[in-house]
């Protein structure tokens, strides 16, 4: 004897934390090799994916197995050794059949048909040959199994910010509509003018929604089990969060309108809005306008500004989209600015609870994973308050400043809608650990 030698093919080091991340993620690792059982079992051990008294299945012993056989050794092994092309493609199809979504890996010629079966065929860019990259649907260029998991991570983290975009997105036209439906059904005016309704539908909605898209991955994301394919985008509470805020939202809305017209001594159910019963100092002082007020107000009997009120109401009948000119369409513009703002403020609060995720509080990190929301809330802030307080932007949108407690009821009001997901993202949690809980005994 004049020497013996040792090879040492070990796995990448990256592998094994890769496994073990795809495991707590519900996705389960089956080795497939050529190599001799010993060298599967040894590696599929090392790497965590075969457990102890665990042993490969050779391509011989899966030869003499049914289906039914298979998909029995398949629940007590994950590593196959010195299988034929014909093995894999057979292993990949019972996974399949159980119902799992299979994700299949390989680089030379013969496992194109095993990469075309599988749900997901998975290529080498560096170490595969150009049929098995034209068999799959992916092509890892840095050959690494870690890649797989990094992209699922990624996947799921994009899911995410799809489903908090449609959530704040579609709460919040929720709320707007139900704000004009039940307002015109309780026989209210016009909460929203319509270039109001554009103006939060491209800004206020705008900005935060394009910043959602850049949220970072939410903790815990890998420790979730795989969604059923079949699982609807408003699934797992997204359609009731939708349904709740939106109602909250236009609960919140109508309530300022109402306290605007309220507050201020006005009738909200009435075509005048009463009016009729205020001097004319009062309304100098409602409306702010003394040229709107006619001179002889004071000496006119009731009906007769009655008849003046509602010819002006008559005039904007053709238009009712757009505000009047005359007292009543100033009055308006009083409850309809707290309504414009409390809408738009609600929506900047949904969005701070939101980005967080459905199982992190808002004030654990508040901007700290996306900078980029902060600025985009911020912003859109100051330009809501822009189209309240610059004279050129009441003009447009017929907006008026409202006073000091007018404006802090319009950031209360808005901020009850942050506490609210707070309290849903509470349940919702809690509802979760208790499933786990009940699944673990």
């Amino acid at each position: 004897l004049l020497g013996l030698v040792g090879i040492v093919d070990p796995a990448r080091t990256e592998a094994k934390d890769a496994v073990k991340v795809a495991r707590s993620a519900g996705i389960r690792s089956v080795m497939i090799t050529g190599d001799h059982a010993l060298t599967a079992e040894a590696i599929a051990r090392d790497l965590g994916i075969l457990e102890e008294g665990q042993h490969a299945v050779t391509g011989a012993k899966i030869d003499k197995m049914s289906d039914a056989d298979l998909k029995a050794a398949l629940k007590q092994t994950s590593a196959f050794a010195r299988v034929s092309p014909a093995h894999k493609l057979r292993v990949v199809k019972v996974l399949q059949q159980e119902g799992n979504v299979v994700a299949m890996t390989g680089d030379g010629v013969n496992d194109a048909p095993a990469l075309k079966q599988a749900d997901i065929g998975v290529a080498m860019g560096i170490t595969g040959t150009d049929v098995s990259k034209g068999a799959s649907e992916m092509v890892l260029t840095d050959d690494n199994f870690a890649s797989i998991v990094s992209a699922v991570e990624e996947g799921r983290t994009i899911f995410d910010n799809i489903r908090k975009f449609i959530k704040y997105l579609l709460s919040s036209n929720v709320g707007e509509i139900l704000v004009m439906f039940v307002a015109i059904l309780a026989g209210l005016k016009i909460p929203l003018l319509a270039i109001q309704i554009l103006w939060i539908n491209l800004v206020t909605d705008g900005l935060p929604a394009i910043a959602l898209g850049f949220e970072e991955t939410e903790e815990g994301v890998m420790d979730r089990k795989p969604r059923p394919t079949d699982e609807s985008i408003f699934a797992s509470g997204v359609g009731g969060h939708i349904l709740r805020i939106g109602v909250l939202i236009a609960v919140l809305t109508l309530g300022g309108f109402v306290y605007g017209f309220t507050s201020n001594g006005m009738d909200p159910l009435s075509d005048t809005l009463g009016l009729e019963d205020f001097s004319r100092t009062e309304l100098i002082e409602l409306i702010d306008d003394e040229e709107l007020v006619p001179t002889e107000w004071d000496d006119l009997a009731i009906e007769e500004r009655v008849s003046l009120l509602e010819g002006e109401e008559g005039e904007g009948e053709a238009f009712e989209e757009e505000a009047g000119d005359g007292i009543l369409g100033a009055a308006e513009a009083i409850p309809r600015t707290i309504a414009f703002t409390i809408l738009a403020f609600t929506q900047m609060f949904e969005v701070m609870a939101i980005h967080a995720g459905d199982r992190s509080s808002f004030f654990k990190d508040f901007f700290a994973k996306n900078t980029l929301l902060m600025w985009a809330v911020i912003s859109t802030f100051l330009l809501q308050l822009a189209v309240v307080y610059l004279p050129f932007a009441q003009e447009i949108f017929r907006t008026v400043p409202l006073s000091a407690s007018e404006l802090l009821l319009t950031g209360v009001l808005g901020a009850v809608v942050l506490f609210a997901v707070e309290l849903e993202k509470i349940y919702i949690t809690r509802n979760e650990d208790r499933q786990r809980a009940a699944e673990a005994v």
